[in-house]
């Protein structure tokens, strides 16, 4: 069942109470013009704005559709375990997909990194590199992976940041 959080009249300033919604940890906030009418049906009137929120996560992998680059598989380290996160298939173009394929093409392995496995058939890689993903958490659908909206350009290894 999904929940919503909700106010009878909350008379702050707007970029205050999306900065505090996603502070505490919501999906966004939903508002509306102060002085608009209730109209049945679509209205512009609404505005419905989401917490986009930063990772930095491990790339255990990436697919192919085909020959096409089709995303990157990757995994949140907990202590020396690596856990599913999730897949980026968004945010990619022609030259960022070209240039993370090459860089992730001398780390390929035959086994998934992963500590349990999972049921994607993906290209495994050595864990050795890091993304910085931006996503929009998904809170009231329970579902154990994130569904990643862009991948930045950022790409680190392991070592740089001092990680193990």
């Amino acid at each position: 069942m999904e929940q919503t959080c909700s106010s009878a009249k909350a008379l702050v300033d707007g970029k205050e109470m999306f900065a505090h919604a996603c502070k505490v940890g919501l999906e966004g906030v939903v508002s509306k013009v102060r002085d608009s009418h209730y109209p049945s049906g679509r209205a512009s009137d609404w505005v419905k704005k989401t917490c986009a929120q930063r990772e930095t996560l491990t790339i255990a992998g990436f697919a192919l559709d085909g020959k096409d680059w089709d995303g990157i598989y990757l995994g949140r380290r907990k202590g020396n375990d690596l856990i599913y996160a999730g897949k980026v298939d968004h945010g990619f173009d022609k030259k960022s997909s070209t240039e993370l394929r090459e860089r992730l093409t001398p780390l390929i392995q035959k086994t998934q990194p992963y500590t349990k496995r999972i049921a994607h058939k993906g290209i495994w890689v050595e864990p050795e590199l890091l993304a910085e993903i931006e996503y929009v958490p998904n809170l009231l659908r329970e579902r154990s992976a994130i569904r990643f909206s862009k991948v930045y350009a950022r790409i680190y290894e392991h070592n740089r940041l001092g990680l193990s």
